[in-house]
C-alpha cells in the first residue's frame, strides 16, 4: 500500500513540474502569429516569454515558504487555480497589455511547481530521492520538447490561441486530480518563521560565491535556450520561411539531446573525469557551434538558392544540426552546476533553493530581454549574440574554478604540517 501511495505522489510531483514547462514552450512556435494577431512588434511578442520567466522568478520566492506555513496541498491548489484562471484570460483577451498581465500571473501560479521539492523531502528518504531525481530530470528535459512539437502542430493547424485552450484543459484535469487525490504530505507542526533567522539564512546564500556563480552560469545558459524559443521562432518561421511544425521539431530535437547530454555528463563524471573539464568542454562545443552558425550565415548557405533541391529543407537540417550540437554542449556545462550549486547550503537548503531558482531565472530573463531589444532582421544577430553569451559563461566558469582552487589551497594551508625529527 505504501509503495502505491509513493508512486502516486511521484506522478503528482512530475505533473507539478511538467505543466509550467509546457506553458513556457507550447506557444513559442506561434509567436509570429501572436505578434500579427495583437498588432505588436516582434520584440514585444518576444517579451511575453520574458514576462513569463519573470513571473516564475518571483513565484519561487513565495510558494516554498508559504507551503511551510499552511501546508503543501493548499498551496498547490492555490497555484493551480491561479494558473487556470490566467490561462483562460490569456485565451480570450484581445488586448496585448492584458495578455501580458495575465501571462505574468500564469507563470506565478505555475511556479508552485517548486513545492514539488518539498513534497519529495516529505515523502521519500534520501536514497529514494536520488533515484527519483533522474526520473524527474528526464521529465523536465522532455517537457519542452513535447511542448514545442505540440505547439507547432496546434499553431500550424488551428492557430496560436488554441495552445492556451490545450493548457486550460490540462490545468482543469490536474487541478481536479490534486483536489481529489493529492494528500497533505507535510507532517508535524507548521512553521512559524523568525524574521531574524530568515534574514541570516538569506545572507548566507547571497555571500556564497559557489552558489552565485553556478546560478550565473545556469542563468546565462538557460537564457540562450529561452532566446531560441522566442527569437528563434521569428528567425526560423519568418526569416527562413520554415513552418511552425518545422521550428517546433528543431526545438524538440534540442531538448531531447539536452536530456541525453545530462545522462552522458553523469556517466563521464562517474568514470573519473573532473566535472570542471566536462563543463569547459561543453563551453568549447557551444563556442564552436555558434561560430560555425555565423560562418554558415556569412557563407550564404542558409539563403543561397539551391537548384534541384528544396532550399527550406536544407535550411531546416543545417539549423537543426547546429542547434542540436550546441544544445549538447549546453547540457555538459549546466548539469554539474545544478548538482553543485547548493554544496555549501546544507543547513538552509530550502531558502537557498528558492534564492537559487530566483537568481538563475532572473538572469535568463535579462538575457532574453536584451535579445528582444536587439531584435534585428540580420540572420547573424542571434548566433553572434549566443556566442557573446557563451564567452560570458566561460568567464564565469573560470572565476568559479579559481575560487574553488583558492578555497582548497586555503584549507590545505590551514592544516598544520608535522615535522619529522
Amino acid at each position: 500500500m505504501q509503495i502505491t501511495v509513493k508512486n502516486r505522489i511521484l506522478i503528482f510531483v512530475i505533473m507539478m513540474v511538467v505543466v509550467p514547462l509546457l506553458a513556457e514552450s507550447i506557444y513559442s512556435p506561434g509567436l509570429p502569429a501572436l505578434a500579427e494577431s495583437f498588432g505588436v512588434s516582434d520584440g514585444l511578442a518576444e517579451s511575453t516569454l520574458s514576462i513569463y520567466l519573470f513571473g516564475m522568478s518571483i513565484g519561487v520566492l513565495c510558494w516554498g515558504n508559504l507551503s511551510d506555513l499552511i501546508g503543501r496541498k493548499p498551496v498547490v491548489l492555490i497555484g493551480c487555480g491561479m494558473f487556470l484562471i490566467s490561462s483562460i484570460v490569456c485565451y480570450w483577451t484581445t488586448t496585448f497589455s492584458w495578455f501580458m498581465f495575465w501571462r505574468f500571473f500564469q507563470a506565478f501560479g505555475g511556479s508552485v511547481s517548486c513545492v514539488a521539492q518539498s513534497v519529495n523531502r516529505d515523502v521519500f528518504d534520501q536514497r529514494e530521492r536520488m533515484a527519483l531525481s533522474a526520473k524527474i530530470g528526464t521529465a523536465v528535459s522532455i517537457a519542452p520538447a513535447v511542448g514545442a512539437m505540440v505547439g507547432g502542430f496546434i499553431t500550424e493547424n488551428f492557430g496560436w490561441r488554441q495552445s492556451f485552450l490545450f493548457l486550460i484543459v490540462v490545468a482543469c484535469a490536474i487541478s481536479t486530480l490534486f483536489l481529489v487525490a493529492l494528500p497533505e504530505t507535510k507532517k508535524g507542526p507548521f512553521l512559524r518563521q523568525d524574521s531574524g533567522s530568515f534574514l541570516a539564512a538569506i545572507w548566507r546564500v547571497v555571500s556564497d560565491v559557489n552558489l552565485l556563480f553556478n546560478s550565473t552560469i545556469i542563468g546565462l545558459g538557460l537564457g540562450i535556450l529561452y532566446t531560441f524559443m522566442s527569437e528563434g521562432a521569428f528567425y526560423c518561421i519568418e526569416a527562413l520561411s520554415m513552418s511552425s511544425e518545422g521550428y517546433g521539431m528543431i526545438c524538440a530535437a534540442g531538448s531531447l539531446v539536452y536530456a541525453l547530454g545530462c545522462s552522458i555528463t553523469s556517466q563521464l563524471i562517474k568514470r573519473g573525469i573532473r566535472y570542471q573539464q566536462v563543463m569547459l568542454f561543453g563551453v568549447a562545443m557551444m563556442c564552436f557551434g555558434f561560430a560555425l552558425f555565423d560562418l554558415v550565415i556569412y557563407s550564404g548557405l542558409l539563403t543561397r538558392p539551391i537548384t534541384g533541391a528544396v532550399s527550406d529543407l536544407s535550411a531546416f537540417w543545417v539549423l537543426a544540426l547546429l542547434w542540436v550540437f550546441s544544445s549538447l554542449g549546453l547540457s555538459f556545462t549546466l548539469t554539474p552546476c545544478f548538482a553543485n550549486a547548493l554544496e555549501h547550503q546544507r543547513e538552509n537548503a530550502g531558502v537557498a533553493a528558492s534564492m537559487f531558482a530566483f537568481a538563475y531565472n532572473l538572469i535568463s530573463t535579462l538575457v532574453l530581454l536584451v535579445m528582444s531589444s536587439l531584435h534585428a532582421e540580420h540572420l547573424y544577430a542571434m548566433p553572434t549574440y549566443f556566442f557573446a553569451v557563451t564567452l560570458l559563461i566561460w568567464i564565469a566558469c573560470e572565476i568559479l574554478f579559481r575560487s574553488q582552487r583558492a578555497t582548497v589551497d586555503h584549507a590545505e594551508s590551514a592544516v598544520p604540517s608535522i615535522e619529522i625529527a
